[in-house]
């Protein structure tokens, strides 16, 4: 690790720690930057240089892990077997409308 890189983790975690000090201050960043001298221009180009760092990140690990599912994550899969139907029920008699049904049938029902 060079020292460019070095200096770099180090200023991106004492603004990461001003960041969260600016969250949990309930101030304003106008007024918290005001507060603490720091010029506003900085801090949003902290927050988005901390941003962009946090998606590199995430997508160097996305590459790593392929398709695995993080913990706590759930796999959605679609059923192939399923058919688009409906099912309309008025005072118990119920009439189900699905993909292959002829409108014919339904055109005269009163």
């Amino acid at each position: 690790m060079d020292i460019a890189s070095i200096t770099n983790n180090f200023r991106l975690s004492e603004w990461m720690q001003v960041l969260k000090d600016q969250k949990s201050s309930g101030m304003t960043v106008n007024d918290f930057c005001l507060s603490r001298g720091i010029k506003r221009h900085s801090f949003y180009y902290w927050q988005r240089k901390l941003r962009e760092t946090a998606v590199s990140e995430l997508q160097k690990n996305a590459a790593v892990v392929g398709n695995h599912i993080p913990i706590g994550w759930l796999q959605l899969t679609q059923e192939t077997d399923t058919e688009a139907t409906i099912e309309v029920m008025v005072n118990g008699f119920s009439i189900n409308v699905g993909a292959d049904t002829n409108p014919d049938e339904y055109s005269g029902a009163k």
